[in-house]
């Protein structure tokens, strides 16, 4: 498709997934992140909310959600002046953007005219894969069995989810790991949720559920403590919860990987997991 790109921002998230529908829905596995963070925008509006429609001669060809101080996502592109595009309008719109997910092959183009523009420096702070499943192979021989989340789960989510923080992700945050663990903590819904692996009668691992997609919904949040790990508790765990997610009508599991952690690329696969695009992490910070 030829002609010139615009960027058009709006407020309402919810139109980022209908006029960019098509778009998403070509790679919904890859864009479940886009779909997670507009959910979220829906039920949680922030003031650093950045969303926005990227067209070509008044097709949409691509769109961006997130939050200019957490994160903000980049779909799918389908050229490099469309990554062009977008990065100026990045720039202009949120030049103290802290973190930016972006999939190849415009990722580094995208991040790099972002940092030039803004006067910044952009790293790679993880190389995503992203995966999909639609059945799924729970491993055996593994103790214990999954279970909802309870009050008295507070202190040890709390702790969990700040480890987890801290090690997926290189966030060190203490109050705001307090407050996504105990929104995790009254989240019941069908579309978001947090379970452990008991073993024992102590939970050993987590795995939760969110942003649900036109077929599907995101598993993300897998973490067991270091002490209890190579014993299968977080394959267990993740594969009692996607087969819940798909006996409740889900046609489809979604899950992201850091690239650098073989055991993560090699565990998923096992358990019926199938690997589909890459994306880019970046933070960035002043120069």
């Amino acid at each position: 498709m030829t002609g010139a790109v615009t960027v058009r921002r709006t407020a309402d998230p919810s139109e980022v997934l209908v006029r960019g529908a098509h778009v998403l829905a070509v790679r919904e596995g890859d864009h479940a992140v886009i779909y997670a963070l507009c959910d979220r925008l829906r039920r949680n509006p922030a003031p650093d909310a950045y969303l926005s429609l990227v067209e070509r001669a008044g097709a949409v060809v691509g769109c961006a959600a997130g939050r200019a101080g957490v994160r903000i996502a980049v779909s799918h592109l389908d050229a490099g002046d469309a990554a062009d595009a977008v990065a100026d309008d990045l720039a202009a719109a949120v030049p103290t953007l802290a973190r930016l997910v972006a999939f190849l092959p415009y990722a580094d183009r995208l991040a790099g005219r972002v940092a030039v523009a803004t006067g910044r420096r952009a790293t790679v702070a993880m190389a995503q894969r992203h995966f999909e499943a639609t059945d799924v192979r729970p491993p055996t021989g593994v103790a214990g069995r999954v279970r909802d989340i309870v009050a008295g789960d507070r202190a040890v989510v709390r702790e969990w989810v700040g480890a987890f923080m801290a090690e997926a992700l290189g966030e060190h945050d203490p109050q705001r790991a307090v407050a996504v663990a105990d929104d995790w903590l009254t989240r019941d819904g069908e579309d978001s949720g947090l379970v452990v692996w008991e073993d024992g009668g102590l939970p050993v691992a987590m795995a939760g559920f969110t942003g649900p997609t036109p077929n599907g919904i995101t598993v993300l949040s897998v973490y067991t403590p270091p002490a209890l790990r190579g014993r299968g508790y977080a394959s267990a765990c993740t594969a009692a919860l996607t087969g819940r997610l798909l006996a409740s009508g889900r046609r489809r599991v979604f899950l992201s990987t850091d690239l650098a952690n073989r055991t993560s690329n090699e565990l998923y696969p096992r358990i019926g997991f199938r690997p589909l695009g890459e994306s880019r992490l970046y933070r960035f910070a002043d120069a």
